[in-house]
Formats: structure tokens, C-alpha cells, sequence
């Protein structure tokens, strides 16, 4: 599982016993094991209690998996209305902040909670609604999934008829960038000196979404002549 830090609060009055905290801390997250479920956890603190100087790492590390352990079962799922006083949230996976949060976006909802910017790559408070959106699919991108990762995310957002105002906020220089991070457009490539592409294998819908939404300028991706 991997894990991730963002802050460490340490005190005591010798400056040594803070350094060697600091490294037992370090090297306790590394080798602690913490369940593999599948499901994104995060975990607005966590108290390691009192770090002795004498303490082997791997002491410390059975003190965070019993505490992570109590924090999970406490958990709740950040769609929970209690989400954002709890200390621990969760999601059922890397893909589900990036819906959660375009759906949140749709219906002119709260992002402001403290875990936003802990599940979603790149995620800043009082953005635009448009820039919103565009982190969101930018963002899906940085998981472990990688660029796959968009496909879920769209098909989703069209089965729930929310993929328009996802679509509306997009540019033609998103349409560049999008090919590009596709590999459909190589780096050095101009948009309008490549041939159309043919998609006939896609549905009405998504050309239909696509034609409303995307912005390619000459390109001509909806040619439907391959």
C-alpha cells in the first residue's frame, strides 16, 4: 500500500531528539504494514503518541498499524455528510475522488472540504467551475491507472447524463493537450497537419457529447470516413 505524508508535527526541547524521531517516524511508515484493501484512505491526523529515543523503528511501526487500524474502522465514505468533521475519510478507489468531485462540480456543490485536496491530484479550493472540471480530468490522469483512467471517469459521468458541463469547460488547447497525453498527437505534431480520425466504432452518444463539448480547431475528429 502506498502511503503518503504530508505534514509531521514533533516537539521536545533538544533539537537531537527531534531529528531521531524524524527517522524512526520515517523508517516506521516505510516498513509498517497496513491493510491492503483497495479503497483510498485518508487520514486527516494521526497521533504516534510519545517517540522514545531508545525505540526501534519497528516498534513504532506496530504503534501507526494499530492506530490506522482504529482510525479506519472508523471511517466514513466522503460522500458521507459527516465527511468533513470526520478524522478519516475514505473512497472505493483511486477513480471515485475524480467522480465524486465532477458530480459535485455538476450540481454547483461544495469542494471545500479538507480531503479534496489530499485525493485529487493537483486540487486547490476556490477554483473556477470550468478550471474545476479541467483539474479533475488532468488529474485522473497522475493515478497509477494512468490516462485509462478518463474512460471510467466519462462513462460514468455520461450514464449519469453529468458529462456535459464537463465537456462545456474544455478549450481547443485542452483538445491539444488531451491527444498529446492519448499519444493520438505526437509532441511536435501541428493539429491541423494530421489526417482526420476515423471513429466509427463509437457510439452516437459520445460523438454526439464530443461535437457539443470538444474544441479540436481544424482537426477534424469527427469524420466519420476513416
Amino acid at each position: 500500500m502506498k502511503r503518503h505524508v504530508h505534514t509531521v508535527h514533533l516537539r521536545s526541547h533538544d533539537e537531537a531528539l527531534i531529528h531521531r524521531g524524524t527517522v524512526l517516524l520515517e523508517d516506521a511508515l516505510h516498513t509498517a504494514s497496513f491493510p491492503e484493501s483497495g479503497r483510498l484512505l485518508l487520514v486527516r491526523s494521526l497521533d504516534a503518541g510519545k517517540i522514545h529515543s531508545q525505540q526501534s523503528s519497528a516498534t513504532l511501526a506496530l504503534v501507526l498499524e494499530q492506530r490506522l487500524a482504529q482510525i479506519g474502522m472508523t471511517a466514513v465514505h466522503a460522500e458521507d455528510p459527516a465527511a468533513n468533521s470526520a478524522i478519516a475519510v475514505y473512497f472505493r478507489d483511486q477513480v471515485e475522488p475524480y467522480l465524486c468531485l465532477a458530480m459535485r462540480l455538476s450540481n454547483h456543490l461544495s469542494t471545500d472540504e479538507w480531503f479534496w485536496r489530499l485525493a485529487v491530484f493537483n486540487w486547490q479550493a476556490n477554483l473556477s467551475r470550468d478550471e474545476g472540471f479541467r483539474r479533475v480530468l488532468y488529474g485522473i490522469m497522475q493515478t497509477a491507472i494512468g490516462v485509462s483512467a478518463i474512460v471510467p471517469l466519462m462513462q460514468e459521468l455520461l450514464t449519469r447524463t453529468a458529462i456535459t458541463p464537463l465537456l462545456s469547460a474544455l478549450t481547443w488547447h485542452d483538445g491539444s493537450a488531451l491527444l498529446r497525453a492519448c499519444g493520438w498527437l505526437k509532441s511536435k505534431t501541428s493539429i491541423g497537419s494530421i489526417k482526420p480520425l476515423s471513429i466509427s466504432f463509437i457510439p452516437k452518444p459520445w460523438i454526439d457529447l464530443l461535437q457539443h463539448g470538444l474544441k479540436f480547431g481544424e482537426l477534424k475528429m469527427l469524420d466519420r470516413s476513416g
